[in-house]
């Protein structure tokens, strides 16, 4: 058995600003022993109180998704991290997504504040069972802001990588900010399924989204092409009319922060209905201006249109010929594209937006929702009667409405009587801010007010109380920006 008293380091950590707040209504049902398929129990070798034990043993879990844990701990503390690791076998069973929440009331009835959510990323390598030990490149890790510690804390997670039977993880560890663990072998601790809408309808839930500019060369980027059933994954070659491009010319030119000559550039053999799928590593994200640059050569195979679809599912690259179903993505915008005749022969650095350097073409549009993941397709290309082929040299996705940086949260209150709130956040005298509300983290289109003044005595600005936008349901999240 081993308790957690120094923070481990992790292979994989996923960052998240949490300027929002949140009040939720959650109905905790606590589960039992035993195999039924699609229930919540687990097996008996196989107990919530493995997710504590400091070992390899795991905890598993029939219910699946929105299946967790609530644990007492006894050395309490205000959490700062949280880190899981996986289990010996199976990672479609890994979680995708956690909640975190606490309470100083009853650990099933109380009512739960929100302290973080976000996106989990587990390897595919497996810790081994038993009294094995736990392997920190076997975990991965989510920080966030808190400085509120309670008497129990309820871990759940929504979503899971892929389609298996279970939920499952070898072990789960609360850290403080000075890298102590909160959980330890012998707490109090109960397996869980919640009723109640933490997952929006179109993903997991997300982090606060990114903004500025998003791509990078670190991020994951899938060539391929998309048909009726799905985006299949492409390779390497030369066949023509095939889903295939050169060794020099792949789907990471898209994004390698240059246009222009000789490789630097994306080309596929299929030609029409070719694209990418790419994971930004910023995290989740809201795009709403694409910039295109064009290719160094053959102008009839610069793309004449373009859709953009986005996930919240976890997206994990399986290798050529694999197909990431259609019904995962969420369209975003399409339209027709008009690229420049110009060419670049000399690779050039992008630079900085606002864009001013090579033949490209910037596209706005209008969006509010976050997505982890994002499908970039060219239908159609200039002139396919003579084109072989389908080719872009840069692509960069932007975040223009929300690259300003957002105003702390700081209170939020709920009044049950009434279904009245009034929300609270750190201000600049005499600055005009808007308040949005989200009832998912996902769709920021609601704005409650959309110029509020701030004192000019003060530097917090307090807005309400104002009639809750979800009436008698506890489930919603708030940011604030500036006008």
């Amino acid at each position: 058995m081993k308790i957690f008293i120094k923070k481990l380091a992790v292979t994989t950590t996923i960052f998240m600003v949490l300027a929002n707040q949140s009040f939720a209504d959650l109905i905790i049902n606590i589960g039992t022993e035993g195999f039924a398929a699609g229930v919540n129990n687990w097996p008996g070798g196989e107990p919530p109180s493995a997710a504590i034990d400091g070992a390899g043993q795991k905890y598993l879990n029939f219910g699946k998704e929105n299946t967790g844990i609530v644990v007492t701990p006894t050395a309490g503390g205000a959490p700062t991290s949280l880190t899981y690791w996986s289990a010996n076998d199976s990672p479609n069973r890994d979680p995708a997504s956690f909640w975190l929440g606490g309470t100083n009331g009853d650990s099933v009835t109380g009512d739960y504040t929100f302290i973080a959510s976000g996106l989990l990323a587990l390897p595919d390598s497996r810790n081994q069972g038993g009294t094995a030990e736990l392997l920190e490149s076997n975990s991965a890790t989510a920080s966030f802001t808190n400085d509120a510690s309670f008497t129990n804390y309820l871990v759940v997670f929504p979503t899971l990588k892929g389609n298996d039977n279970s939920m499952q993880v070898a072990d789960v560890q609360l850290f403080d900010a000075a890298g102590t663990g909160i959980f330890a072998p012998g707490d109090t601790i109960l397996g869980v399924q919640v009723d109640g809408a933490l997952v929006p309808d179109d993903g997991a839930l997300v982090p606060e989204p990114s903004t500025g500019l998003l791509l990078s060369t670190e991020d994951q980027i899938i060539g391929g092409i998309l048909t009726d059933t799905g985006f299949i994954e492409g390779t390497e070659g030369f066949a023509a009319g095939a889903n295939n491009w050169p060794g020099g010319e792949s789907p990471e030119e898209l994004i390698d922060g240059s246009f222009g000559g000789g490789g630097a550039k994306y080309l596929n053999f299929f030609k029409l209905n070719t694209g990418v799928i790419i994971t930004p590593t910023v995290g989740a994200s809201v795009v709403d201006r694409i910039t295109f640059w064009t290719a160094n050569d053959a102008e009839p195979r610069d793309p004449a249109s373009f859709q953009l679809y986005g996930t919240n599912k976890v997206i994990i690259k399986g290798g050529p010929g694999t197909t990431y179903p259609t019904t995962d993505f969420t369209l975003i915008t399409e339209g027709a594209l008009e690229l420049p005749s110009d060419r670049a022969t000399i690779a050039t650095p992008i630079g900085d937006p606002p864009f001013s350097t090579g033949p490209f073409q910037t596209v706005d549009f209008s969006n509010t929702k976050t997505y982890t993941s994002f499908m970039l397709i060219f239908p159609t290309v200039k002139d396919a009667s003579s084109a072989n082929s389908m080719q872009v040299s840069e692509v960069a996705f932007e975040n223009v409405i929300n690259s300003s940086i957002d105003p702390a949260i700081t209170e939020i209150n709920y009044d049950k009587a009434t279904d009245m709130i009034d929300v609270t956040w750190l201000s600049q005298p005499g600055q005009n801010y808007i308040l949005y509300y989200s009832p998912d983290l996902i769709d920021w289109s609601t704005d409650i007010a959309d110029s509020i003044e701030a004192k000019d005595d003060s530097e917090v600005t307090t807005f309400g109380p104002f009639l809750n936008p979800n009436t008698k349901l506890l489930k919603g999240f708030f940011r604030v920006k500036k006008n």
